[in-house]
This record gives structure tokens, sequence and C-alpha cells, in this order.
């Protein structure tokens, strides 16, 4: 038993099965797996029926085994954001790194303004108002997953934002029984092409994802409009305009707008390769829309993303 013991410890498990006597075995093979040789040939006696020739199981090859069997065990992790798109073991499956789509986002503004309008020198009135109006927006988009809990993400995306103000202008006598009501209106219609840079990442080893992103707005078109007009007593004309309305110079624009984004979402598996991508996106504004006075925008969307896989 010490001697069998000692063999153990010096990695050699050469010993006989059979019933003694048998001739002591001489080094044989050495692998991973024993090698068996049948009792009564090689002139060991039938008595013996079965050696097992030196299996010389290094440690090397003991740890290159149980790290194969740690991967292999680990297949429903590793993999990029964890979809089990391998239906059968039968049918191994290759999972795609980078995935490309479309998406759609409907958005809230919440427009925060305190914009001066100027006669010549003079303070007409002030667009001091909060107001919110309801836009869509929809693009392309990507994703790369770095890691099965990581991926980086880009879309390019087309939007589109109006926003109609109105302030009442301060009453005038034209007479001793009449006065001018007037109404001040700002009337604004804008179009950017976004590119939004980001990541995002698995929550808790599901699906959910916490994400954010900075989007870098191009101003693509802009029609602005400030004017006043009458709204009592009717028919009445100004003098310099022989109209109704009397138009004001517009706020420049600023031809770069940064937002930084935030998101929560859930990534859908539809069907191999291809996954849904439902998310709650807050636009956090840094910057002004326009380059003098205030005009910010908080922005609240909702966005749906469909994605497919293309690189492996």
């Amino acid at each position: 038993m010490k001697k069998i013991i000692n063999n153990i410890e010096n990695n050699n498990f050469e010993f006989l099965l059979g019933n003694p006597p048998c001739p002591p075995l001489k080094k044989g093979v050495s692998g991973v797996f024993a090698h068996f040789e049948k009792g009564g040939q090689g002139g060991f006696p039938s008595s013996c029926p079965t050696k097992v020739v030196n299996m010389g199981f290094h440690s090397s090859s003991f740890i290159c085994l149980i790290f194969c069997m740690l991967i292999l065990s680990c297949n429903t992790i590793l993999k990029s954001q964890g979809f089990d798109w391998q239906y059968s073991s039968r049918m191994p499956t290759a999972y795609p790194n980078l995935f490309i789509g479309a998406n759609t986002q409907i958005t809230n503004f919440q427009n925060t303004t305190a914009i001066n309008l100027f006669d010549n020198v003079c303070i007409c009135t002030k667009f001091d108002t909060h107001q919110s109006t309801v836009n869509y927006n929809y693009g392309f988009a990507s994703e790369y997953w770095a890691s099965p809990y990581i991926a980086l993400t880009a879309s390019l995306n087309y939007t589109h934002s109006k926003l109609n103000l109105q302030q009442m202008g301060e009453a005038l006598p034209l007479n001793d029984t009449t006065l001018l009501k007037t109404e001040f209106v700002m009337q604004s219609d804008l179009s950017y092409i976004t590119l939004n840079l980001g990541a995002k990442y698995r929550l808790f080893g599901t699906h959910a994802h916490i994400g954010t992103t900075l989007g870098f707005g191009i101003l693509s078109s802009n029609s602005i409009r400030i004017f006043e007009h009458v709204l009592s007593p009717a028919g009445y004309h100004f003098r310099n305009t022989n109209s109704d309305s009397i138009f004001y110079k517009s706020p420049e624009l600023k031809n770069l707008y940064i937002v930084p984004r935030i998101s929560l979402g859930y990534d859908i598996s539809i069907i191999e390769n291809w996954y849904l991508t439902p998310s709650v996106n807050v636009g956090i504004p840094i910057m002004q829309v326009i380059k003098t006075d205030t005009w910010n925008q908080w922005q609240y969307s909702f966005s749906l993303s469909i994605f497919r896989g293309i690189i492996y």
C-alpha cells in the first residue's frame, strides 16, 4: 500500500490489475489516457488479465483539461448579449459581435426660453416661457459587443422639431375709447442630422441594460419667424407695413448642438441573430440652441430599435 501511495505522489500510475503473481511492468506510453494490454501476451501469464501502462497524466495536461471543461460549462454566458441561439448541441452556432439596424424615436421636447425681441434698440417683448412639443426622428443604429456585458453603440438620426410661442403685447390706446391689442409670435422649424456615440451595460446578467450616449447634432435646415400681429381692432394696419403684422429679426442659431443622454432598455430576441430593443431616454441640456439669450431643451423619448448580426 505504501508503495502504491508513493507511486501516485510521484505521478506514476503504473500498476497491475489482476491476480498475482505477475511480472513487474515496464515503462509504457505516456499520455492523458491509459494504454491497456491483454493478459497472456508479450510473455505475461493469462492470470494477469489486464495491465495499465504508465498513464503519465502530467499536471500541464490536467490544467488544460480543466480549462476546456470550464469553457464548455460557461457556454451559456460567453455569448454576445447573452442570447441562447444554439438550439441543439448537434447544431453549433457562431455568435456575431457586430449588429446593425434601424431605429425610430418619439421625443417630448421641454423648451425653456428667455428670448428678448428688439425693435431697433428697445425691447418690445420677451418670450419667457416653458413649452413642450412632441416630435419624431428616425435613422440607422449599430452595436458592437466588446464583451458579453458591454456594447459600444452608434446611431445616425434625422431629428425634426417645431416650436410655436405666443406672447401678448402691451395694449396701446388709439383714441379715447379704443385700445390696440397685439400678440407676438415665434414659429420655429428646425432639422438636425445627429450622430450619437455611447455604450451600454447589461444589468445583473439579464437582458436589461443602462446606457449613455453623447449626441452631436448638425443643423441641416431652419426656419424661424418672429412677428407681431393685430388682435383688435379688426382691420387695423400698421403704418410702416400697411399690414396687420410686423416681422422682426430672428435669433441666430448654433450650427452644432451637443446633448448627453442616459437610457434604460431591454434586448428581446426575435429569431437567431435578430433582436429588438425598446428603451427610454433622457437628454440633458448642456448648451443653448441659440447663440444669444436662453433656449434649452430637456428631451424625454421612447426609442425602438431592431438589430441583425453581420460580423462574427
